[in-house]
């Protein structure tokens, strides 16, 4: 999510460009004994601020925040404990 952002601000122009919640998903992976825990959300908002930094660069800023009560990794167990503590 966060590269195609960055593509999307190298190729248009400097301003701000909002993240789509609607086509974004965030994700991650925690390696845990014996096994690796994938989870995601679609509860992903923000905005990338484009502006020209020195001669050939250009400045990154922005926010992106992820609902950490909306992670799920497809063990109801696991997501009840983790949205409880979140």
């Amino acid at each position: 999510m966060v590269a195609a952002l960055l593509l999307v601000a190298l190729v248009a122009q400097t301003g701000a460009y909002k993240i789509d919640p609607a086509a974004c998903e965030a994700g991650f992976d925690l390696k845990a004994t014996a096994h690796t825990v994938h989870g995601t959300t679609r509860s992903v908002q923000g905005e990338l601020h484009v502006e020209p930094g020195d001669v050939g660069t250009l400045r990154f800023s922005g926010t992106i925040s992820i609902a950490a009560a909306a992670l799920e990794t497809a063990n109801d167990k696991r997501d009840a404990t983790m949205h409880s503590k979140s």
